[in-house]
């Protein structure tokens, strides 16, 4: 058996490098973000910050890890070990940096929405609520396809992954054999419970109704991320320095520990991305300005309807004799000698003009 494994088809180890290169890429894109991000305020930035960081300490890892497989030599059944859970740190990182871009977005979305309701109150427009309201609804189901989609995707690649390690090692008696188990059943398992989830929260029945799922979601695919990162790393110094005897076979903890590393925990830490992601903000939809200002303010007792208000006329000028009427300023009542009280309207101040 030679150290690049062919009997599969296909060599973990002249893969390795380039694949250490691409996480290695990737943490730098993400390490750029960081520092952008660092000098940003507000919470959204600051929810993509935490993500950002995971994922910057996974890929770093997983470029470290990708580059030991690179030299390794010796047992198949340890290099795929090592191949299945630097797959899973890889999958890991990009799910964080997409659920970190939908926060980015988010942020956007609320400047945007914010900015545009502005923008329809001062013009009037009630019309453009309707269409960046479609805007919107655009946006949401981007974010739900890169959420759920990669997700789906890389959890099939991951899947694949752990089959070819059984197939390396003959299938063990106690791992089913079958190719559907391994790739086709993970990633509708994966969007089953998140879209479960969802239901329950929307249904308003159950405990997950009545607290802040998202946050708690956040929390934990945040520091989730950071402690998956670290154990595997770990896990893979101490399965690396394991001598060639050890590897003859199929080691029942060995196995399932790699399987679990490799594909359960990345499966749990998607559901938990998924929802850790924000919701948009809508641009506020601009109510419409009334056109009858008489309308309005017919339930005023002191203004009534005047059409003639808006001429002008010379300073000086007389105003002909006209019905229109202006409001009326309301004056304390004199009392006269008969101890009666009449209204007391000054000069000019009558409803009645030019009489």
């Amino acid at each position: 058996m030679t150290p690049s494994c062919p009997a599969l088809g296909w060599s973990a180890t002249l893969s390795a490098p380039l694949t250490s290169q691409l996480a290695a890429v990737l943490a730098g894109f993400v390490f750029t973000s960081i520092v952008f991000l660092i000098g940003s305020e507000g919470r959204r930035y600051a929810h993509a910050l935490g993500l950002f960081c995971g994922a910057f300490v996974v890929l770093g890892f997983d470029s470290h890890l990708y580059s030991v497989l690179a030299g390794s030599v010796g047992s198949c059944s340890r290099i795929w070990a090592q191949a299945v859970v630097a797959g899973g740190l890889l999958g890991v990182g990009a799910m964080a940096i997409i659920t970190g871009v939908i926060w980015l977005l988010s942020k956007h979305s609320e400047e945007a929405a914010r900015s545009d309701g502005i923008q329809d109150k001062a013009e009037g427009d009630s019309q453009q609520g309707g269409k960046r309201g479609g805007n919107k609804a655009g946006l949401n189901g981007v974010v739900l396809t890169m959420a759920y989609g990669v997700s789906f995707t890389i959890t099939v690649l991951l899947g694949s992954t752990v089959y070819d390690y059984l197939d390396a090692l003959g299938f063990p008696k106690y791992m089913p054999a079958s190719w559907g188990y391994w790739i086709i059943v993970p990633p509708f398992v994966t969007v089953a419970i998140a879209a479960s989830i969802v239901g329950l929260r929307k249904s308003g029945l159950g405990l997950l109704s009545s607290i802040d799922f998202s946050n708690i979601a956040l929390q934990l695919a945040t520091y989730g991320t950071l402690l998956y990162a670290l154990t595997a790393a770990v896990f893979i110094g101490i399965v690396t320095d394991l001598p060639n005897r050890l590897w003859l076979g199929s080691p029942k903890g060995i196995v399932e520990t790699v399987v679990i590393f490799g594909l359960t925990y990345p499966v749990l830490l998607f559901v938990a991305l998924i929802h850790a992601k924000p919701p948009l903000s809508a641009a506020p939809r601009a109510s419409k300005p009334s056109t009858n200002l008489a309308a309005s303010d017919s339930s005023s007792p002191f203004v009534q309807s005047a059409p003639n208000l808006g001429r002008l006329r010379p300073s000086g000028a007389t105003e002909p004799h006209s019905t229109s009427t202006v409001p009326i300023a309301a004056q304390p009542a004199e009392v006269g000698d008969d101890g009666s009280q009449h209204p007391n309207l000054k000069e000019g101040s009558s409803g009645t003009k030019g009489e």
